[in-house]
This record gives C-alpha cells, structure tokens and sequence, in this order.
C-alpha cells in the first residue's frame, strides 16, 4: 500500500512551513526523512527530484495523524528501491514485526550517517567514437587540464559534475549531442 506523505503545514499563525525536518509549534517530531527502514540507505536526493529511489509503505498498525498534525505516522516507514517489494509483501503485518522479518532476510547494516542531502551526479559512462569533442566538453564543465580531462575519459567511467538536475541538464544534453553515454546518478 502506498502512502502520500504531506510535506507542508500551517503553524496556526497563517505561515506554511516544511515539516520535513523539524517541529512546528513544539507539535512533535517532523516527517521522518527518505531513509530506509532496512538498510538505511539515503534516497532523499532521488526521491526529492524524481519521486523515485523508494516509496513510503504502511502497514497494518497504519494509524494516520490528526488533521493538521505533523509528522511521521504511526505503523509507517520509507524503504529503498532494493527492499520495497519485499516490503510490500509484508503489508498485512506490524511495522515493528515486519522490519524484523526484512532485516533477519538482509542482515544487519550500520545506522545511516545523517548529514546533508548529497546532490546528485553526473558521470560519463562511455566518450563515445568522438573523443575530441567529448574532451572540449569535459574540460569546458569541469575546468580540468587537456591531460587531466582525458585520463579520466580513458579510465572509463566517472564523475564529472554534481548539482541540481536543472543545472547539470545542458551539460547532459550536449554530451550526449557529442556522442557520450551520460547518467545522473544520485549517492
């Protein structure tokens, strides 16, 4: 079962703030970011452009907030794309019961290191047949030297940018127009 998370709140004072993070008028704990349940994997960045990356699920001690509260619902929890089918198939059982079963299937991960949402990346994958117009763009975007642009094209895959999509967008494009294989990737 998929569950739409709310973001946004009145404060009872006419201000819409982010209940992403924090407390509004000393009203609890915020929404409980994109980390999985499981592992701990941080798929904020993702989720945040792209709405992908993981889902938040509920279970069958799902009890919504009150009208207006904020903060993260009792009986749900975000996994990551790598365990959100195995977590789906545990909907029908308690949130705590079924975080159990998932991490005795995967084992046991390190607590998420919390810190600031990393940005996604852009990494050329392959230079393609036109290697010199390739270079142009590499040094163009990352102000590298001609050596240092193409050690990095011959070594083969690698990060070249990091930002917002809508910053590294024309960057994709005209790599791509030179003939490179480009993916943003998120960390």
């Amino acid at each position: 079962m998929r569950l739409t998370a709310t973001f946004r709140a009145n404060d009872g004072k006419g201000r819409v703030r982010l209940a992403y993070w924090g407390t509004i008028a000393g009203q609890g704990a915020g929404m409980t970011p994109p980390y999985c349940a499981v592992c701990g994997k941080d798929f904020r960045g993702e989720y945040f452009h792209t709405g992908k990356g993981g889902d938040l699920l509920r279970f069958r001690d799902y009890a919504p907030l009150a009208d207006g509260a904020v903060g993260m619902p009792r009986g749900a929890a975000w996994f990551c794309r790598m365990h959100l089918e195995d977590a789906r198939t545990l909907d029908a059982q308690p949130l705590g019961e079924a975080i159990e079963v998932l991490r005795r299937r995967f084992g046991g991960f390190p607590p998420p290191a919390i810190g600031p949402m990393p940005d996604p990346e852009l990494w050329v994958v392959c230079a393609g047949s036109n290697l010199a117009a390739v270079l142009r763009l590499v040094r163009s975007s990352s102000g590298w030297t001609p050596a240092q642009a193409r050690e990095r094209l011959m070594a083969g895959p690698f990060c070249l940018a990091s930002g917002w999509p809508c910053e590294l967008a024309p960057w994709v494009e005209l790599l791509r127009q030179a003939g490179a294989s480009v993916e943003i990737r998120y960390p």
